[in-house]
C-alpha cells in the first residue's frame, strides 16, 4: 500500500465539494477505503499507518469501527480547554449530581 497516495487522496476529498458542501469533514465507508486503497481488506495496521500521514498533513482519520471520520485539525483550534487551571477553580463543574 502506498500510505501517501492514499492520504493524499482522502484530504483531496476532504477538498471536494460534495453532500451540498464546498468542502469539510466527512465520513467515509471501510468499502469505500478499501476500493481507495485498492485492496480486499485494511487492516488495523494499514488503518494506523494511513493515519500517520494524514496527520502530517495537518488532517485526522478516525476510525469508528464500520467507517472513518476525515477531519481537519483546524477544526479543533477553537474548541474550549479543559486545564488545570479549571479543575483547580471547580472540581465538580459540569457534573450532573444523581
Amino acid at each position: 500500500m502506498h500510505y501517501e497516495q492514499i492520504a493524499q487522496h482522502l484530504v483531496d476529498i476532504y477538498q471536494d465539494s460534495f453532500g451540498g458542501k464546498p468542502s469539510g469533514r466527512y465520513r467515509i465507508s471501510m468499502k469505500h477505503l478499501r476500493r481507495i486503497a485498492g485492496h480486499r481488506r485494511v487492516f488495523q495496521q494499514d488503518l494506523a499507518q494511513i493515519s500517520k500521514e494524514m496527520y502530517q498533513l495537518g488532517y485526522s482519520l478516525i476510525d469508528m469501527e464500520s467507517f472513518c471520520v476525515v477531519i481537519n485539525h483546524k477544526t479543533f483550534v477553537h474548541y474550549r480547554r479543559y486545564s488545570d487551571v479549571t479543575s483547580q477553580q471547580d472540581p465538580d463543574a459540569g457534573r450532573k449530581s444523581s
